[in-house]
């Protein structure tokens, strides 16, 4: 339980490991890929775990325009602009399909962890992950389809009801666990709950990098540029973001940046099949290099938002 919780507390630098440990043991790299599935579902079910549905629901009705216009922005708009960023900057086929099932991903549900850890609002970031990850199957695969132009067997409405399948049971379980455990017993465990979701992020993140260091000695060029393409995407739409939504105030536009530059490509990926071409799987990879190292490298700015909240909050109660 203490190694638990001491992982709840140093996230980054255990995710960071991951990456490492993946690239170092390719066979255990390469082992773990052959149980992805199982390991997004369990991570998707233990994120919900950490889910309150009424402090979602207060989350979101409290002040509905600012959930309500970052799923939108997040789900809808961000595809739509990478795609013609792509168009724009002639990027080639592999890696626009990647950029594009990127950006139609859902907000990661880590993410939830990285607020809490990074002094963010971390109900905001329950909120719209939850909500994103569950309107995700609406919007996901017809924009990855129609902007990707991936070819698939299925047809955008079946893979919907595949990934919203996925999901559903994913809550299920969570909310059978929640009932059983009780909201006061998850709470005391909160800590460690949060290790242990860093420990399958980590396998995750282990799986991830099967064939990549081959890739890196094979072809060192084509994954640099993945590698280069991951941050920028990342960091871009952090700003977009972060600019967008700077009228809610420091944390929440943060928290929003945290949000939609973060992405959980798992669950579409999980269920794209054979679709699922050798450059997405590699982007998929990559994508998550930034999401362990940004958190880390960018803190002070996140730290300075926490405060600024902080300062604000002051105010008010000295006008008051």
């Amino acid at each position: 339980m203490k190694m638990l919780a001491w992982l709840g507390q140093h996230a980054t630098e255990a995710l960071i490991a991951g990456v490492i440990i993946g690239l170092m043991l390719p066979d255990l790299a390469v082992a773990l890929r052959g149980w992805l599935s199982p390991l997004v579902f369990v991570f998707t079910a233990a994120s919900f775990l950490k889910v309150d549905a009424n402090a979602v629901a207060r989350a979101a009705w409290r002040q509905p325009l600012l959930p309500s216009l970052l799923v939108v922005w997040s789900l809808v708009a961000v595809p739509i602009v990478t795609a013609g960023a792509i168009y724009l900057f002639h990027v080639p086929t592999g890696l626009a399909q990647a950029l594009i099932v990127w950006a139609a991903s859902p907000s990661m549900t880590a993410a939830i962890v990285f607020a809490a850890l990074l002094g963010l609002d971390v109900a905001m970031a329950i909120a719209i992950s939850t909500i994103s990850i569950v309107v995700m199957p609406l919007t996901g695969p017809p924009l990855a389809m129609w902007l990707a132009g991936i070819s698939m067997d299925i047809n955008a409405l079946t893979l919907t009801g595949r990934i919203a399948a996925f999901i559903g049971a994913a809550l299920a379980v969570a909310w059978a666990l929640r009932s059983l455990a009780g909201r006061v017993a998850l709470e005391k465990r909160a800590t460690e709950i949060n290790g242990a979701i860093i420990i399958l992020l980590v396998l995750f993140g282990i799986s991830l990098m099967a064939g990549v260091g081959h890739r890196i000695v094979t072809d060192p060029r084509h994954v640099m540029e993945f590698v280069i393409a991951a941050f920028i995407a990342n960091l871009a739409t952090q700003i977009a973001s972060s600019l967008l939504f700077v009228w809610a105030g420091p944390r929440r536009s943060a928290t929003a940046a945290l949000l939609s530059g973060n992405r959980n490509m798992s669950v579409l990926c999980a269920n794209l099949g054979m679709a699922s071409t050798p450059d997405i799987m590699l982007f998929f990879a990559t994508s998550h290099i930034p999401i362990y190292v940004l958190p880390w490298m960018l803190r002070k700015v996140y730290g300075w938002a926490g405060r600024q909240y902080g300062i604000e909050q002051s105010a008010r109660l000295l006008k008051s």
